[in-house]
């Protein structure tokens, strides 16, 4: 059986693509010649291969622990805190609008009436989320919209982490040549500001997708969640 045929589709969108950028950016940076200006027969391309997706979970990691977990979470905080918040004036709302535009109120309001609240506070984002998710995971029709979104903002997230972080180290490898009077050709500086540019699109990106998938639960869970029979007498 050929190997790559194992990979599943997330496998392909978020590990592969962004292992591959990986070591591209260390070629650029270190005169290595593993993707760049690279000679490969079959063995080597096989073990490149797998060298890349092995380095696609080592960016993994970091990207979903800073984009996603600090700067998501923990600043921005979740999309399913904004799809049920409405009419706020923050720098968020209007830096990020894709990020923070809110459910529908028909959505809004029946969502709320199956997870038997009637607000979500700023700490309850992820606790309404995963409430949600099990049952929508099930579903036939949302199950493969959920997987496309879940693919996309992951290559979105890690592909943006890896061209940031690619940018910001050829950036200063340039400045440090130039201060020790061994200056690099403009095109480290042009090269690092367009993967830095690059990173900040994809970042929205990552964003927007995380939000569309977040979205897809609430909408089909406003769907096909049971009402409970009776609601709190007070606000959550």
């Amino acid at each position: 059986m050929d190997p790559l045929s194992r990979f599943s589709n997330y496998d392909v969108f978020a590990y592969l693509p962004q292992g591959f950028m990986a070591l591209a950016a260390i070629d650029y940076i270190f005169g290595t010649t593993v993707v760049l200006a690279a000679d490969w027969d079959v063995p080597k391309g096989a073990l490149v291969v797998f060298a890349a997706y092995i380095m696609g979970h080592v960016v993994a990691m970091p990207a979903s622990t800073i984009l996603e977990r600090w700067i998501v979470h923990g600043w921005m905080k979740p999309p399913s805190y904004h799809l049920f918040q409405g009419g706020q004036k923050t720098f968020i709302n209007y830096a990020f609008a894709e990020f923070s535009r809110p459910l529908a109120q028909s959505v809004k309001e029946d969502a709320l009436a199956r997870l038997d609240m009637f607000t979500v506070g700023r700490e309850e984002g992820d606790v309404v989320f995963w409430k949600a998710y099990p049952l929508v995971k099930r579903d036939e029709k949302a199950a493969p919209r959920l997987e496309m979104f879940l693919n996309l903002y992951g290559f979105c997230r890690n592909a943006a982490f890896v061209s940031g972080l690619a940018g910001l180290v050829i950036l200063a490898q340039y400045e440090w040549a130039a201060r020790h009077s061994a200056p690099l050709p403009d095109q480290h500086f042009t090269v690092a500001i367009l993967l830095l540019i690059a990173g900040f699109i994809l970042f929205r990106r990552f964003l927007k997708f995380y939000m569309h998938y977040t979205r897809e639960v609430f909408v089909t869970f406003a769907q096909i969640a049971p009402i409970p029979q009776s609601r709190p007498d007070t606000v959550r």
